[in-house]
């Protein structure tokens, strides 16, 4: 199986390896003259992980009017975590491999 990448809208990418091990990336479209994206590499996890941490029962969110602001301040949270054990050597192999497939149109920060 060949590796390949997904972009996923606005919010992040899905890369999966060539064993077909799928990961998600933090990251969103920019606008710039020599990259379109920029993701987050301490945000590597897998995209099942990604599933469960960001399924709604798992999310709390509360709004809260700000006096000061006159407006509305939303704020969330997950309830549990779900952290990927994903080792330095594979994090990295990810990471190149998204630069590769994008043709250096990813920025990583």
């Amino acid at each position: 199986m060949k590796d390949k990448l997904i972009f996923l809208g606005r919010s992040g990418i899905k890369y999966i390896d060539d064993l077909g091990i799928e990961y998600y990336i933090d990251g969103e479209m920019i606008i710039d003259k020599d990259y379109d994206f920029v993701v987050w590499s301490d945000t590597i996890q897998f995209y099942d992980d990604y599933l469960m941490e960001h399924k709604s029962e798992n999310i709390i969110y509360e709004e809260k009017y700000d006096k000061n602001k006159k407006c509305i301040i939303g704020k969330f949270e997950y309830i549990n975590k779900y952290p990927s054990n994903i080792s330095t050597e594979k994090r990295n192999t990810i990471l190149k491999r998204i630069k590769e497939l994008s043709n250096g149109k990813i920025i990583i920060e």
